[in-house]
């Protein structure tokens, strides 16, 4: 039933035109409506998928890191309890040091938070906006001419060529043997 490419895209100006056409104006009219949301589905897919990528790993660290910050946290309290009596170098040392990986982990978490909020923000950004200038309408008046019309005009040529070539053909003659004569 599409008598022509069913989309035409201007990529200077961004500018995709989708139409359809069938026997079935409504059928046509939903047709096109379902292009245009498949093609819009397809290219934010498109547009995002590395976005999206980046977007899943980095969270995906952020909620390793959280846990590992959140089970260090943990480790400094039972260290603490257990041993709230004791004063010695060895405990503070001990102590210091899970300070220490937990300060380090905290600005890895930091730090891994801040990733994920770009990333969100890449993602925004690299969605395609899409503005439908000119909607799927049900067409009140066919678009193109009637076959019965094309059909009239082809054999209204026909028959012009026809009358002309009957018409000429005679002299046509004449003119062929008045040349093989001469020569």
């Amino acid at each position: 039933p599409c008598l022509k490419s069913p989309f035409n895209s201007n990529e200077k100006d961004g500018f995709i035109s989708l139409s359809f056409r069938d026997n079935n104006k409504f059928s046509a009219a939903q047709i096109t409506l379902l292009a245009q949301k498949l093609l819009q589905k397809y290219k934010i897919d498109f547009k995002n998928k590395s976005s999206k990528d980046q977007l899943r790993f980095v969270e995906s660290q952020y909620e390793i890191r959280k846990k590992e910050y959140d089970i260090l946290q943990d480790q400094i309290a039972i260290f603490q309890d257990q041993n709230t009596n004791i004063s010695s170098s060895l405990f503070a040392n001990r102590l210091e040091r899970l300070r220490s990986e937990l300060n380090i982990s905290e600005s890895i978490l930091v730090q891994l938070a801040n990733q994920v909020e770009k990333a969100k923000i890449d993602v925004n950004q690299d969605t395609p906006v899409f503005t439908v200038i000119k909607p799927a309408i049900v067409p009140l008046l066919k678009s193109s001419q009637s076959r019965f019309i094309t059909i009239l005009v082809y054999l209204l040529f026909g028959f012009v060529i026809s009358v002309f070539i009957v018409l000429v053909k005679d002299q046509l003659v004449e003119n062929i043997e008045k040349i093989k004569s001469i020569t």
